[in-house]
């Protein structure tokens, strides 16, 4: 990221050398950079804001190169369950069409061998 900063701010242009300031008012652009995060669930769900670039969430880049400490350990389960609420709102389904869609499939007259077959654990009961 400060590889980024550093290219605008060399740059021709003059205002771009405004975004020298960015590095110490706000170092939150630096995030790819860290190895270890101290988070709240809160933002560890949500978007992470660089101002320098696109928004992103913390799981979709740095889960995997990074460790990562949840702080307020006991707020978690009122965080994701509002954040299981939200994506829920926000992602709607029709469930009429749901249901008719699971009901014509289980009204279909031939139903397949391999769901009738006994499992090998239920045969060794």
């Amino acid at each position: 990221m400060e590889e980024i900063l550093n290219q605008y701010c060399k740059q021709d242009n003059p205002g771009l050398l405004l975004l020298s300031w960015i590095k110490e008012l706000y170092p939150a652009v630096f995030t790819d950079d860290k190895t270890i995060l101290f988070l709240s669930i809160n933002k560890f769900v949500a978007q992470n804001t660089t101002l320098v670039e696109p928004s992103y969430y913390f799981t979709e880049r740095l889960i995997n190169k990074s460790l990562v400490f949840i702080d307020q350990f006991d707020t978690t389960k009122d965080a994701v369950l509002k954040n299981i609420i939200q994506s829920g709102l926000r992602d709607r389904m029709d469930l009429l069409d749901l249901f008719l869609n699971i009901h014509n499939h289980l009204m279909q007259t031939e139903c397949p061998a391999v769901l009738l077959q006994e499992s090998k654990w239920r045969k060794k009961l």
